[in-house]
């Protein structure tokens, strides 16, 4: 799957509270007789800008007719949405034990020099960030590694060079 997000008028990282209030509002409208339609707008705020920011939390909150603090508990408990702005290209490389046997430490090796971050970290340039998962679903083909949720399988030395290249590539708009 391909980064979800769509081109927007305005920076998804540093939107104000305005510009996400009529960017979303209309999806908005969409719940507005859904009772307990929280979880289902927080999932379309993380898949339309990446992440659930203070603006849009106050939006949501605006429209629920509820606090930010209490839309904030919601984003805080669930480990799928993110209150921190995402990288242009986010790595996952899957540490389950098909991948470590077939070479998954090399390639997250080889995916940290290239960034020259480490797993956990976001450059300070926003440009890559790079996580583990214990399993990606596609053990036959280890190792594993998404690039902005689009999985790639049987992956070798050098392999990661260019699939960083093919998502900045990708989501400075071009196609991957």
């Amino acid at each position: 799957m391909a980064n979800s997000a769509p081109t927007l008028p305005f920076d998804r990282r540093t939107a104000t509270y305005e510009q996400i209030r009529s960017d979303f509002w209309p999806i908005l409208e969409r719940y507005h007789d859904v009772e307990g339609a929280i979880l289902p707008i927080l999932h379309e705020a993380q898949g339309r800008y990446g992440w659930v920011s203070e603006n849009t939390v106050r939006v949501i909150s605006d429209f629920l007719r509820t606090t930010p603090p209490s839309v904030y508990a919601v984003v805080t408990y669930y480990h799928e949405l993110s209150t921190e702005p995402p990288a242009d290209v986010n790595v996952v490389v899957c540490a389950g034990p098909a991948c470590r046997v077939d070479g998954g430490p090399g390639l997250l090796a080889e995916i940290e020099e290239e960034t020259g971050i480490s797993v956990g970290d976001t450059r300070r340039d926003m440009r890559y960030s790079i996580k583990t998962s214990a399993c990606l679903g596609i053990c036959m083909h280890a190792p594993v590694a998404a690039f902005n949720h689009r999985v790639r399988g049987r992956l070798r030395a050098g392999d990661a060079r260019q699939l960083l290249s093919a998502a900045v590539h990708h989501s400075d708009g071009g196609q991957a």
